[in-house]
């Protein structure tokens, strides 16, 4: 039989009795767990979870919560191991947090995603209704963080082909996880991957959600275009990544620039969102954020969920300096008094 043919035939084996079946239950996942197929004891541990009492749940949710913290107290530790450059001592906490999330049930199932914000499980979902569908659950752990310092050691240890691989690895777990992506687009430069980490700086620019992030995504950019001597595309990225956040390596690499290909002038704004157009480049924020920025903000305003209205708001503030957003915000805690009143 097939994984699909064995759990259909201990569902016809289930009675209906809690008891009874909880029985049953744990001798075929003793069975199935010597034989180390992990997609049945996966389904097998749902369906005892199903069948415990509340008193039950309860101990076991005390239980995960015990050792969930006991994880977080660890890597804590080894942030604070990789910070005094104890690497190896760091690497060894790590990979055994690696090791001990693979193992977990929950990894052989779909739809379970690290995002280290809400926002970035919305962008990925594109709209409220998409998120509905999709039905994402979230690990309770972070293992993109873990995967991300492990990379910081691979790189420290003069091994960028692993820091690739765990960097990799981590946007399977946070596909929109804009750190790690901005780094790994490092780690493949490092590589000679340059073609590669290009793309991926592009992709960073559709999901980016914060000024720092785009300013960083920009100033990448525009090193690649400034060695490839593209240099008035170049130069605009350093412009537009100097106006998200201001920096002396976008001066300095201008007057690189400068040295080698004499003063490039650009007659307005409009010339340089020109330039951008020629490269095919992406200028300023993503549409498709602001969109869905948006989408989920009017759904959380539907649904009542005004801390979630407010965070998206601000961060649309933030990221656009549009007053409209301002005004929002004055009608979501509007909206919050006249809740908080009723209740």
């Amino acid at each position: 039989m097939n994984n699909k043919e064995i759990i259909e035939d201990i569902k016809k084996h289930l009675t209906g009795i809690n008891q009874v079946d909880i029985k049953y239950l744990n001798d075929q996942l003793k069975k199935y767990s010597k034989e180390k197929n992990d997609e049945v004891v996966y389904e097998i541990f749902t369906m005892i979870y199903k069948r415990l009492d509340p008193e039950a749940l309860q101990k076991i949710h005390s239980q995960v919560e015990s050792v969930q913290a006991k994880r977080i107290a660890e890597f804590t530790e080894a942030i604070k191991l990789y910070n005094n450059k104890e690497y190896a001592k760091s690497k060894e906490i790590l990979l055994k947090l690696i090791d001990l999330f693979e193992k977990q049930f929950y990894m052989q199932k779909l739809n379970y995603y690290d995002f280290g914000e809400k926002i970035e499980g919305f962008i990925f979902c594109e709209t409220p209704a998409k998120m509905d569908k999709m039905n994402i659950k979230f690990y309770p752990e972070p293992i993109t963080r873990y995967l991300y310092y492990l990379a910081k050691i691979h790189h420290e240890e003069n091994d960028d082909s692993l820091a690739a691989i765990d960097l990799e690895k981590s946007l399977a777990y946070n596909p929109r996880c804009i750190g790690n992506m901005l780094y790994l687009s490092i780690i493949y430069n490092n590589l000679n991957k340059n073609e590669e980490a290009f793309e991926l700086l592009k992709e960073v620019l559709k999901y980016a959600y914060r000024k720092e992030q785009l300013a960083s995504a920009y100033h990448l950019i525009g090193r690649y275009y400034q060695e490839n001597q593209k240099y008035d595309i170049a130069i605009g990225c350093f412009l537009i990544s100097n106006y998200y956040f201001e920096n002396e390596d976008n001066y300095n690499a201008i007057m690189e620039i400068t040295k080698v290909a004499g003063v490039i002038h650009f007659n307005g704004a409009d010339d340089i969102v020109n330039t951008f157009k020629k490269y095919n480049l992406q200028h300023g924020v993503s549409e498709r954020v602001i969109f869905t920025i948006n989408d989920f903000i009017e759904n959380s305003i539907d649904k009542m969920n005004y801390d979630t209205a407010e965070y998206l708001t601000k961060l649309a503030f933030e990221l656009t300096n549009n007053n409209k957003y301002k005004v929002q915000l004055m009608k979501i805690k509007a909206l919050r008094g006249v809740k908080n009143e009723t209740r």
